[in-house]
């Protein structure tokens, strides 16, 4: 009887560990967030109502993080890629495999609505099976080493590249983005790339800026959160574009303007303040000189203009 009763205990053993362990794997961490402002909360993996969240909680595999229109969340990932999700938008973490000791990572995630940026440090893993692709409702974006924004939206797809590179597919072709241009994708059409100006790149990042708390308090619901407290610097920002640039080349930094004065810490080429006279000597004007008789009426002026 005992003998009989093995074969049946074992595949039901086999079918509990199969149960569990899709569960085991949603439940590993990929990051957490570092910047919060405004009413973000987050759908955990295996639960059905969403919970607002607050500085340094976790984010997990099988997460959805959802901002509202006043939202904004920053998230580190455990590679230290961060993204910074905007108001109105949706992010789904479907896959984050990060094994920097055998030169691995595999990441998925999707952008289900809104816009987010990322910066994504380091460009390629070698080993097989590597990725970082971020997905939307009819796109794929696959990122190297990227600075950017991805937007998705009723009519387009749209993936910025500030620094580094970006493709974007959908199932008419692929776009490749490098610094400076957009590759956007259309319904029933390849995607295309185009180049896009400073204000519009700007416009966009403005609305992910998350702002610090003057008290550097940890807060919920309203007002921003910070790790780093008043005045950090956005480590996690998406870098503006110069306002002036040589086209679609170079989105380099641009030289900061001279300062004009001559207090401690001007630059030495800044430029000195005009003197100003406080006391001014009035000089009356010379009395104007005869008008000479002409000797000649007869006389011709030529002008002789630049050819243009």
């Amino acid at each position: 009887m005992k003998r009989a009763g093995i074969p049946i205990i074992y595949p039901l053993i086999l079918l509990c560990i199969m149960i569990l362990l899709p569960s085991v794997a949603l439940a590993q961490v990929a990051g957490k967030i570092t910047k919060v402002e405004g009413s973000v909360d987050i759908l955990k993996s295996g639960t059905a109502a969403a919970v607002p969240i607050k500085l340094n909680d976790s984010i997990s595999i099988g997460d959805i993080l959802r901002t509202k229109s006043d939202g904004k969340a920053e998230i580190t990932f455990i590679d230290n890629s961060v993204m910074t999700v905007g108001p109105k938008s949706r992010l789904g973490i479907e896959e984050y495999l990060f094994k920097p000791e055998a030169e691995k990572r595999a990441v998925s995630v999707k952008l289900h609505r809104g816009k987010m940026g990322f910066n994504v440090p380091k460009p390629v893993y070698s080993a097989e099976g590597s990725k970082f692709e971020m997905k939307t409702r009819s796109a794929v974006a696959g990122i190297r080493g990227t600075t950017g924004i991805l937007i998705t939206g009723i009519q387009a797809d749209r993936l910025y590249i500030s620094n580094g590179l970006g493709a974007l597919t959908n199932r008419n072709g692929t776009a490749l983005a490098t610094p400076g241009t957009v590759a956007e994708s259309f319904a029933g059409r390849p995607p295309s790339t185009r180049p896009f100006s400073p204000s519009e790149f700007n416009s966009h990042q403005s609305s992910l800026t998350i702002t610090p708390r003057p008290s550097g308090g940890q807060g919920q619901g309203s007002g921003g959160q910070s790790a780093g407290g008043a005045g950090a610097p956005l480590a996690g920002d998406v870098p503006a574009v110069p306002a002036a640039t040589g086209g679609r080349g170079n989105l380099g930094s641009v030289p900061s303007a001279v300062v004009t004065g001559s207090g401690a810490g001007a630059p030495q080429n800044a430029i000195p303040p005009i003197p100003i006279n406080n006391n001014p000597k009035i000089i009356p004007p010379p009395a104007p000189a005869p008008t000479p008789a002409p000797t000649n009426s007869n006389v011709n002026i030529n002008v002789n203009f630049p050819t243009p």
